[in-house]
């Protein structure tokens, strides 16, 4: 194992990294089979005595998985950022460039967690728990590209977790808020009755894994991130004070300029 791969993960985390590829895969698949045989059935008979109340707070909260918004957003926020960038010199252009960066980054885990979410759980072809036509808590179609049996992993909640894993690189002041929102986001999936608890572990570690793949292919390339993945200040005041800054003088000039075209 390289001491790049090592800083990657982490103190806490280094008796698994010293696996081999093969055992990390067992241990994963050993997991993902106990969650199926002993937890998935019992939350799903819990999430259909939920209180009504507690049912649409959640359906509130499975919003934050929609990839649609962020995904909007990203692409609204992208050419103004481009924009904005090309009016810029010194700098003002650096900073800039470095939150085109960061919307880049956070954009990027949306989309790459959702391709793959989407290949994966329709080739695996599990039944969903609200399917009429399963059997049990390990039935499967493989490759019928269908909702009732594209349940494994949840997709709403690999965006949910690689969104919220993505703000708390980005933001690590506010880390916990956006990783406890990404985890009751995930959750509700399953209080919902629309998946398996199985499901949700099994997207929650694939949203995960992907941005953290994606922050060491940003180090590499030297966007946003520095050396192996391990972040730079992210965000800090002063960068968010410029930026700002930035931000209220372009506000200014297109003020102006809507004053005088009046």
């Amino acid at each position: 194992m390289t001491p790049d791969h090592r800083q990657t993960c982490g103190r806490g985390l280094g008796w698994l990294c010293r696996q081999g590829l093969l055992n990390r895969a067992i241990l994963l698949m050993s997991l993902f089979w106990a969650l199926m045989v002993f937890v998935d059935a019992p939350v799903y008979a819990f999430s259909q005595q939920l209180d009504p109340v507690l049912r649409r707070i959640f359906g509130w909260l499975t919003n934050l998985g929609d990839s649609l918004w962020p995904i909007l957003a990203s692409l609204i926020l992208l050419p103004l950022i481009y924009v904005l960038e090309r009016r810029r010199t010194g700098h003002d252009r650096t900073v800039v460039q470095y939150m085109r960066g960061v919307v880049t980054f956070v954009f990027a885990s949306v989309v790459v967690s959702g391709v793959t979410v989407s290949l994966v759980k329709n080739a695996i072809g599990r039944g969903r728990p609200n399917n009429p036509d399963i059997t049990g808590v390990l039935d499967f179609s493989p490759f019928a590209f269908q909702a009732p049996w594209a349940s494994f992993p949840s997709g709403h909640s690999t965006t949910a977790m690689a969104l919220a894993t993505a703000l708390a690189i980005v933001f690590p002041r506010q880390a916990v808020a956006f990783l406890c929102l990404g985890v009751w986001a995930a959750i509700s999936r399953a209080m919902l009755g629309v998946h398996w608890t199985s499901d949700i572990v099994a997207a929650a570690v694939l949203g995960t894994l992907t941005v953290l793949w994606l922050r060491r292919v940003f180090a590499r390339k030297g966007i946003v991130f520095v050396g192996s993945g391990r972040q730079r200040p992210v965000l800090t005041p002063r960068l968010r004070r410029r930026f700002g800054r930035i931000l209220r003088d372009e506000a200014a000039r297109v003020a102006r300029f809507g004053r005088k075209r009046a």
